[in-house]
């Protein structure tokens, strides 16, 4: 599991605790007969998740396990295809299993003074005032067919830069588009996270940074592909473009249709969509 589904979870771990008698969650992974704690980046300093380095032992909890194949939308997984519950959004479905209806589709991210600060002097020292955040790499580790031709978004940049600063986010070493703001590689998830508060939108293809923006209430424009359906990670808040001629295949191997639908899509589309966003 990414982070993207660490912080589906955070939605999950909020309406447990609003929606039952408990205190807070706690995440963990059950490895044969034992419940490993799980904490990381995404759940730190966040009041929902039971921390037991670090809050009483009489607090009183709900497990929540991050692996139960009972619960997981990956319910089916080789290293050629998973299968999805893919019946709602993620968070809906989830939420289904705890008894609770209708949740909240916002992830959850506490940001403490630091990363606040980090941001400000960002900011402050590339000048950005109206500005998106790109990011045109997915993550290719689970699944390749997610992306979307780097010369496409080099073409959005180039319809869109006279009226938005465009900043790219992104891993160490990822190839860098012309004419953005290059913050790759200078970021954490977390921070790049809060830099997208202050941003008009976030622009990527399906990924953990899409749900991270729900955090700041930032809206995305979001390219989705064939690998899985739309309901199933779509915000309404979202600019949600579907671009599949099929699907879901669910293939973690590349899928010939999902690059071709990439492949034949006109990006003018997003161009256009975001332009016109951006005059709101």
């Amino acid at each position: 599991m990414g982070l993207g589904g660490h912080l589906m979870w955070t939605a999950v771990a909020r309406e447990i605790v609003k929606n039952s008698g408990v205190e807070k969650v706690f995440a963990h992974k059950k490895i044969n007969s034992n419940h490993v704690y799980v904490g990381g980046e995404v759940f730190r300093n966040n009041p929902y998740f039971f921390n037991p380095h670090v809050d009483p032992h009489d607090t009183k909890i709900e497990l929540m396990c991050l692996n139960n194949k009972d619960v997981h939308y990956c319910y089916d997984e080789t290293p050629l295809k998973v299968k999805h519950r893919d019946h709602d959004h993620i968070i809906k479905t989830t939420c289904a299993h705890y008894g609770i209806e209708n949740p909240d589709l916002k992830c959850e991210l506490y940001f403490d003074e630091r990363e606040e600060k980090t941001v400000e002097t960002i900011i402050d020292y590339y000048g950005l005032k109206k500005y998106l955040i790109i990011e045109p790499h997915s993550k290719m580790s689970y699944t390749v067919n997610r992306a979307y031709p780097f010369d496409k978004w080099q073409s959005i940049v180039d319809d869109i830069k006279q009226d938005v600063q465009v900043v790219q986010i992104g891993a160490p070493g990822s190839q860098v588009l012309d004419n953005v703001i290059n913050l790759v590689g200078k970021t954490t998830f977390r921070t790049a996270a809060k830099l997208m508060e202050h941003a008009e939108l976030f622009v990527s293809t399906e990924g953990g940074l899409v749900h991270a923006a729900t955090c700041v209430d930032t809206k995305s424009l979001v390219v989705i592909t064939g690998y899985q359906k739309e309901k199933m990670v779509a915000y309404p808040q979202n600019i949600n473009l579907n671009i599949a001629s099929h699907g879901p295949c669910g293939m973690r191997v590349e899928c010939e249709i999902c690059k071709e639908d990439a492949k034949n899509h006109d990006y003018k589309e997003v161009s256009a969509l975001l332009l016109e966003d951006l005059k709101q």
